[in-house]
This record gives C-alpha cells, structure tokens and sequence, in this order.
C-alpha cells in the first residue's frame, strides 16, 4: 500500500493511504481520510487542548461515558506506553454501531501542550488490513 504526508491540527503530519479522501471531521479538532473503497474504514488524526486529567483518566471516562461506542463496547486492550519521549496510551476496542461491529485502535499523547490522536476504524471483520494503516501512521508521526 502507498502512503502520502498529510497534515492535521495542531501541527500534527502522518502518513494516510495514498488515494484516501480527506473530509474533515465530527470534531474540529480531527481531520479524517476514508477509504474510497470501503466507506466504513477510515483514520482520523489531529489535536486539541487537553484535559486536565490524565491522558489515560481521559479514555477511561470515555469509555464510560461516550454514547458512540456504548453499544456492544468491549475493550481489546488499553496500554500506557511512552511515545516520542512522553507518556502516551495505546486504546483498541470494538463496538456495535447501525448493527456492525466495528473495531477501533487509537494512539493518545501530550506534546507542546496538545493532546494528540492517530485513530484507525473499520468492520471487526475487515480489522486486518488496518493494523498495518495504523502503525504506518503512528510510525510517520511528526508534531511541530
């Protein structure tokens, strides 16, 4: 697969697959790229002022509290890690969503006073071709 460098908020430049369509995002803070061929996969990235509690705080009240991944919510794993020299977590989950069980894998980090996101979703049944999308991207990452 073939990539190219895109940017997103916050000085945030990642790696999407070449030929995914740039469209914005529910939040302002997130650019998103689909993919053509199969509009229920897509990456979104971007960044936004952050919480003030801890990066994993953060997603834990989210899985919580977050009406679009309530329904058939199962968490596949979340690890804290350090990325680019801070602290960061790594959230994989699938849910249910208009009867399709979806799976999603986030990066979550703090740099220059931004929390940050590489987001990769798709159909549970289709996960496989989108592990590699989502370490291409996280691999690629470059914060300004």
């Amino acid at each position: 697969m073939d990539y190219q460098q895109v940017s997103g908020p916050g000085g945030l430049t990642v790696d999407v697959p070449a030929g995914w369509v740039l469209t914005g995002s529910p939040s302002v803070d997130n650019e998103q790229a689909d993919d053509p061929a199969d509009a229920q996969r897509f990456v979104r990235f971007g960044a936004s002022t952050p919480a003030k509690a801890s990066q994993r705080d953060e997603i834990l009240a989210g899985e919580r509290t977050n009406p679009n991944i309530q329904r058939g919510y199962h968490r596949v794993q979340l690890t804290s890690l350090t990325f680019q020299g801070g602290d960061a977590v790594d959230w994989e989950f699938t849910f249910s969503k208009a009867g399709v069980t979806r799976h999603a894998r986030g990066l979550y980090w703090r740099a220059n006073g931004l929390g940050y996101v590489v987001y990769v979703s798709g159909p549970d049944s289709a996960w496989a071709p989108l592990q590699p999308v989502f370490d291409r991207m996280v691999a690629s990452v470059i914060t300004h």
